[in-house]
């Protein structure tokens, strides 16, 4: 599967991309769940405390000549409380 994305066609990423968290002793955790969806370009704030992220609404049936109607929004989650503050509005 495709779970990275490409600046020419970003509608060719899988559906399924998760957004996780490495813990220094190896154990993964999952932070978002990508769904029919697909988590692309995490960024971790200055502070530490957030993490922003794309979500693609919908990847099953896009492809790069049809994306996906429901477009793409971008998320921030509290690394404490796991709060998830949606940021734009498709």
């Amino acid at each position: 599967k495709r779970f990275f994305t490409d600046f020419s066609s970003p509608v060719t990423m899988e559906p399924g991309a998760d957004l996780m968290l490495l813990h220094p002793d190896g154990k993964e955790e999952l932070l978002v769940k990508g769904g029919d969806g697909s988590v692309t370009d995490p960024f971790v704030s200055f502070d530490g405390e957030w993490v922003y992220y794309v979500l693609l609404h919908n990847m099953v049936k896009a492809s790069q000549w049809n994306p996906p109607r429901q477009g793409a929004d971008i998320y921030k989650i509290n690394l404490k409380s796991r709060k998830i503050v949606k940021l734009t509005n498709q």
